[in-house]
């Protein structure tokens, strides 16, 4: 049996580099340039989605990602018009509730079609209430982030209330400081540190039978 031997670079996380790629469409910089990178299916769908948006269309693709549906959802809601998020069945049997309760609160609407598997959003750009809007963290942190994330260019504070326990407390933290460094963007070069759940998947094969150099 030939043992496992790898030498290369792991990925760059997904997670950080689907939030810097919705920071990114917001031009607080221009054009921000990436160091590290990701083939994942989450990142390959919100580039396109992101890409998509940027050239006027209104239907986007979300496959089967939680993450590029909450947080496109709050992107395009930061507009006016309407628009359509597609996606696998398995995405809409997620809980994803919670958009309608924070789009309301925003001054806009989203309508939930879990049996053709779309999300349609109407909107006027975000009507920021003078009291804080109530997000349930008890499902996912996502929805949380996909708020923060969006609030970047606003005109006026947005105040939020975490209603309860927020699940995934660490990717909400990550979601803070990408948002910290953005409102504090002195460069256009953004450093995306690698994936280090797929290092531990690597370094674990190699341990068993073989070797690794992560570069």
């Amino acid at each position: 049996m030939k043992n496992f031997s790898y030498t290369g670079p792991i990925p760059a996380s997904k997670s950080l580099l689907n939030r810097w790629l919705i920071v990114q469409s917001y031009a607080l910089a221009g054009e921000l340039i990436f160091h590290g990178d990701s083939q994942a299916d989450d990142v390959k769908l919100m580039r396109q989605a992101l890409a998509d948006f940027k050239d006027g269309k209104t239907e986007f693709d979300c496959g089967a990602a939680g993450t590029v549906l909450r947080f496109l959802a709050l992107r395009v809601s930061r507009e006016t018009g309407e628009f359509i998020l597609r996606g696998s069945k398995r995405l809409f049997e997620r809980p994803q509730q919670e958009l309608q309760n924070i789009l309301r609160q925003l001054g806009g609407k989203a309508e939930i079609n879990a049996e053709k598997s779309f999300l349609k959003i109407s909107s006027s750009s975000w009507k920021v209430p003078n009291v804080p809007i109530e997000i349930s963290g008890a499902e996912s942190s996502q929805f949380a982030s996909a708020v923060l994330l969006n609030t970047l260019n606003l005109e006026k504070l947005l105040q939020i209330k975490l209603s309860d326990e927020l699940v995934s407390e660490s990717y909400f933290a990550m979601t803070k400081y990408v948002v910290q460094q953005a409102e504090k963007l002195a460069e256009k070069n953004i450093h995306i540190e690698p994936d280090m759940s797929s290092a531990f998947a690597v370094a674990a094969l190699a341990a068993l039978s073989g070797e690794c150099e992560l570069q």
